[in-house]
C-alpha cells in the first residue's frame, strides 16, 4: 500500500505547485522471486514521473539495515538538496519552500525535526548531498561497529561517544518539548535518528532543527568549531 501513499503525495505536492523531482528507493525482499515491482506498479509510478532507484537485495536484510538505507539520499549528488520522506507520510501540499529557505540561507544546508523523545526524527529530513558523503556515512557505521567489537555485550552501543562524538561542556540536544539531554541514550540513538543527528551537527556542522515553535541552528565559526547560532 505504500505505493498508493507515494502516488497520492506526489499528486498533492504537484497540485500545490511543487516542481521538485520525486525519487523512490525500493528494495525487494531477499526471499522474493521478483527483482522489480510489477509492471502495473512500475508503469503507474513512471506515468507520474517518479524516478525509481532499486536497492540491491541483501541476504542479511533487517530493519536496522533498512533504516541506514535512508542515507542513500546522499548518493543523489545531482541535487543541491534532497528531502527524505518515509513512504507512510502524507503531505498536505508542496514542501518546496524548505528547499527555498535552505538555499536562501534562512535554514542551514541540513534540516530535521525534533521529536518528543529524540533530538531528530528519521521520518522526514533534508540533506545536502556532496561527493563522498555516502561513502563517509558507511565509514561512520563501520567505525561504530569496530568500537563495539570486544565489548562485554554483543553490539553494545556506547551512549557516551555515540556515533563518534561525545557531548562535551554545555553541548546538549533539545527535544520538541524543550527538555534537554547530553548522552546518546534517546530512542533511536543507535539507529537512523542518532546517525542523522551526528551527521548534520558534528560531521557537516550545518543543521537547522525544528523544535516546536522555534528552530535551533548549528554552524561552524571561522575557527571551524561548532556553534549554536541565534
Amino acid at each position: 500500500n505504500f505505493i498508493f501513499d507515494i502516488l497520492v503525495n506526489t499528486h498533492l505536492m504537484r497540485e500545490e505547485g511543487s516542481t521538485a523531482d520525486v525519487v523512490l528507493f525500493i528494495q525487494m525482499s531477499f526471499d522474493s522471486a521478483a527483482d522489480k515491482l510489477t509492471g502495473y506498479d512500475e508503469i503507474t509510478l513512471k506515468q507520474m514521473n517518479v524516478n525509481i532507484h532499486y536497492i540491491p537485495k541483501n541476504e542479511g536484510e533487517s530493519i536496522e539495515r533498512l533504516m541506514m538505507d535512508k542515507f542513500r539520499t546522499l548518493s543523489l549528488t545531482d541535487y543541491d538538496r534532497v528531502l527524505y520522506l518515509d513512504s507512510d507520510i502524507r503531505t498536505r501540499g508542496s514542501l518546496d519552500y524548505l528547499f527555498e529557505l535552505s538555499l536562501n540561507g534562512t535554514l542551514k544546508e541540513n534540516f530535521a525535526v525534533a521529536g518528543a523523545n529524540e533530538p531528530v526524527t528519521g521520518s522526514m529530513f533534508m540533506l545536502s548531498p556532496r561527493d563522498g558523503d555516502w561513502d563517509r556515512v558507511l565509514e561512520i557505521i563501520q567505525d561504530k561497529e569496530k568500537r563495539e567489537v570486544g565489548t562485554t555485550e554483543p553490539n553494545q552501543f556506547d551512549a557516551g561517544i555515540g556515533w563518534g562524538q561525545a557531548f562535551k561542556g554545555d553541548d546538549s540536544f533539545v527535544m520538541s518539548d524543550g527538555s534537554e539531554g547530553n548522552t546518546w541514550d534517546f530512542p533511536g540513538a543507535l539507529s537512523a535518528q542518532g546517525l542523522l543527528y551526528h551527521w548534520i551537527k558534528y560531521e557537516k556542522k550545518s543543521a537547522s532543527i525544528l523544535l516546536s515553535d522555534t528552530i535551533e541552528h548549528w554552524g561552524a565559526g571561522k575557527d571551524g568549531k561548532l556553534n549554536r547560532e541565534k
